[in-house]
């Protein structure tokens, strides 16, 4: 199976002859300064929701709190790992220059006006705020376009088609605010599910090829490889489809077909990657577990559909808090370690968080499931300050990773 590389230790792109020390170590790989804005706006957004939700304050009259809080999680934090992720991995993947100094600094500053904008918007004009957000995506997609056309590089074209996608979803969301049309809950819905389909086919190619690594360090001469050839099409397909359908609201008994398909292939794919043997290496396995959330995801929706006997809260969450939130920090945690010359290894630290985010996230999907109406405000809040604990230690932790120089004295 072809596998995709995430930039490693002692790995350089670009010839020698055209590095050039940046200015900043922190806008030395697209990777430094966008997955430190992920942490600290993966915890510092949701805590601000987190009073608004358990006092009824609303501290964003433009957008009421729900909706602000789904907009920054997707558009805001998401944004900047996947942002952080592909800078990172483009060059690895076309052999081409990175993206680095001021026009790395450029892109992180789109990305930070769009959330100052966000933050100001009950005094700004609704018209201003949405140009301001929506800029990054767009010029992402260009920046990305250009090495992978030349590299010829058309496996990974769908990247900078699926950053378009992300623009259109989060028009969609401002669409509303400006009261043109009533299409919030539509734009969050796509923006969540292209982050769902950049988890298949980011994690359906890492994870596969890093388990099959750490097994070969033990000793075990497994290689892990789809079942039949068109295993991670049919995979992909069938969960592309199942979320059309949800978005087009299709017939309840259409959509939970295709998304029990859908879950039983993802989960089919992470029984044959021995996610089990993994439990040696927190770093493995934390790959594993955020690919297993969006079988779950899926699984939710086809018996709420066959059954009717869940919340759509339960997917969604199963979706955002456990897989995006749980392969964001999966990825970022092992790329920064080596692509700054680290050795991969998780530390106590980092393991903890890992346990926090996915706990977190537990309590997030079932929340609805098993607490009292009563008690869900609480439970809401006790899942979420959980969650937003382990990317506050991943903050914490790895921030200085993400500000100095790589340990082995490359550049970058």
């Amino acid at each position: 199976m072809s596998t995709t590389r995430l930039p490693v230790a002692g790995s350089t792109t670009e010839p020698e002859r055209a590095a050039s020390p940046p200015r900043t170590v922190l806008f030395g790989w697209g990777f430094r300064p966008f997955f430190l804005a992920a942490g600290i706006y993966a915890f510092a957004p949701l805590l601000v929701w987190l009073f608004e939700f358990s006092t009824g304050t609303d501290l964003t009259a433009r957008w009421s709190a729900m909706f602000f809080h789904g907009h920054e999680m997707v558009f805001g934090f998401a944004a900047a790992a996947v942002t952080g992720f592909l800078l990172t991995a483009v060059p690895n993947w076309t052999g081409t220059d990175r993206v680095h100094g001021p026009k790395l600094a450029a892109l992180a500053a789109l990305w930070l006006a769009g959330r100052v904008a966000m933050w100001c918007s009950a005094w700004l004009p609704a018209w201003l705020v949405t140009v301001v957000d929506l800029a990054l995506f767009p010029t992402l997609a260009l920046t990305l376009a250009g090495p992978l056309i030349r590299a010829k590089r058309a496996r990974n074209m769908p990247f900078p088609v699926l950053l378009l996608v992300l623009f259109a979803a989060n028009l969609l969301t401002h669409l509303q605010v400006l009261g043109v049309a009533h299409t919030m809950r539509l734009g969050l819905h796509l923006g969540i599910y292209v982050l769902v389909m950049l988890i298949l086919i980011v994690g359906g190619r890492i994870t596969p090829a890093f388990t099959s690594g750490a097994l070969r360090k033990a000793g075990s001469g497994l290689e892990l490889r789809p079942a039949f050839r068109y295993e991670p099409v049919a995979t992909i397909g069938a969960a592309a489809l199942a979320l059309v359908l949800d978005l087009a609201k299709a017939p309840a008994a259409w959509t939970a077909s295709v998304s029990l398909l859908a879950g039983l292939l993802v989960a089919w794919r992470l029984f044959r990657w021995r996610s089990v043997r993994t439990w040696r290496w927190p770093i493995v396995w934390i790959l594993h577990i955020g690919y297993g959330f969006v079988a779950l995801g899926f699984l939710t929706r086809a018996v709420d559909g066959f059954f009717g006997v869940m919340t759509a809260t339960t997917t969604l969450h199963a979706f955002t808090a456990g897989a995006i939130g749980t392969m964001i920090l999966a990825v970022m945690t092992r790329a920064a370690l080596g692509h700054s010359g680290r050795t991969i290894v998780a530390s106590p630290p980092i393991v903890i968080a890992y346990l926090l985010v996915v706990a977190g996230a537990l309590v997030r999907v079932f929340t609805p499931e098993l607490v009292a109406p009563a008690k869900y405000p609480q439970a809401v809040v006790i899942g979420g300050v959980i969650w937003a604990a382990g990317y506050l230690l991943f903050t914490v932790i790895y921030a200085p990773i993400l500000i100095r120089p790589r340990v082995d004295g490359r550049p970058g």
